[in-house]
């Protein structure tokens, strides 16, 4: 089995504890100017955990090479048995938990079905809503990516980048800009993982891309005190694409040489999947428990996220270790002579 690379299972675990902390800011008190302060500069951060997510699924589903029938019929069928059956199992998990565990009830699963079909794609899963789509066709994006020049993949950043400044910054003036571009939105940052691997490499380019991310993060910052400028100031907003770059590039140049730390990193990246789909819960079960009351901001905030991590971590892992995991090491396993399953996430 292929060794896992830590550097991609640092940016999975911050880029997780992000998602845990941007939910939990919404449960934060804002009562003081320092407050209102720390939790805008905590979002404009916290935010790019949703570009870093695309990033790295499109870094890893764009290097797949397809040419043969067989190698596209073993390309879907392992995303089909390892994405797509953990996204029904924890959507099935988290309907069952919403209705009391109403199996026996009438329209339960016509229920579930409407929440499968489209319910859920109004909160944190999404994300997986568009994904998939990408996944999908990533085989024939990836092969013309992969024949791509590095000036290319430059040119090819830059329409993306341009269409996507467009959409974010004509509102700004009264004007709406209506002209698509297939890869604008949140496809740009499918590719642009695999586009920023290939691209970035020397000193001197990520030198470069933090400084470019730190003057987006100051540029971000004033949007929002200059004027109240925040419509459209996260996500597609060119200026969080360069902040998402540099967090991207930061993580993935952070060298780790202790063994135990790596051993943990790689276990919470394992599951990080399963934490995702199940922390939105956790959180609001821990915050009912715990209010923020009269603790510090900053205590409250990291203390509850190392909590609700913990405890997504411990229900991940008892779900993945029961009923995850087997099924896709079974199904995926029909492909191999060894029946060793394939980690796709």
């Amino acid at each position: 089995m292929k060794e896992r690379n830590i550097s991609y299972d640092i940016v999975r675990v911050v880029s997780m504890c992000f998602v845990i902390s941007v939910h939990l800011l919404a449960h934060l008190s804002n009562d003081t100017e320092l407050r209102i302060f720390m939790s805008n500069t905590f979002y404009q951060l916290f935010f790019t955990c949703n570009g870093i997510f695309y990033m790295l699924s499109g870094k890893f589903a764009l290097q797949e090479k397809c040419d043969s029938a067989k190698e596209y019929f073993n390309y879907y069928y392992k995303k089909l048995w390892g994405l797509l059956l953990p996204i029904v199992l924890y959507m099935f998990l988290r309907y069952t938990y919403d209705t009391n565990y109403a199996f026996s009830s009438e329209g339960f699963l016509t229920g579930f079905w409407q929440n499968f079909s489209s319910g859920y794609s109004s909160n944190e899963y999404w994300y997986l809503y568009a994904l998939v789509g990408s996944i999908l066709a990533a085989p024939f994006i990836g092969k013309a990516l992969q024949n791509t020049s590095k000036t290319g993949l430059w040119i090819f950043l830059a329409i993306g980048l341009f269409f996507n400044t467009m959409w974010s910054y004509m509102p700004l003036f009264g004007y709406e800009w209506a002209w698509k571009y297939p890869f604008e939105s949140w496809i740009f940052y499918f590719c642009l993982g695999y586009c920023v691997d290939r691209l970035i490499h020397s000193k001197k380019q990520k030198i470069a891309i933090y400084i470019v991310g730190v003057t987006c993060f100051v540029i971000s910052m004033l949007q929002k005190y200059g004027g109240g400028v925040t419509r459209r100031i996260y996500d597609l907003a060119p200026t969080m694409t360069c902040i998402t770059c540099m967090i991207y590039v930061l993580l993935k140049s952070i060298k780790i040489k202790n063994n135990t730390i790596k051993s943990i990193l790689t276990f919470v990246a394992r599951h990080s999947f399963g934490v995702y789909m199940v922390h939105m819960r956790v959180l609001r079960i821990v915050v009912d428990w715990r209010p923020m009351g009269e603790n510090f901001y900053m205590e409250y905030l990291i203390t509850t996220t190392i909590m609700v991590l913990l405890i997504s971590l411990v229900v991940s892992f008892i779900f993945d270790s029961i009923v995850v995991f087997p099924l896709k090491k079974c199904m995926i396993g029909l492909l191999t002579k060894d029946g060793a399953g394939e980690k796709v996430m």
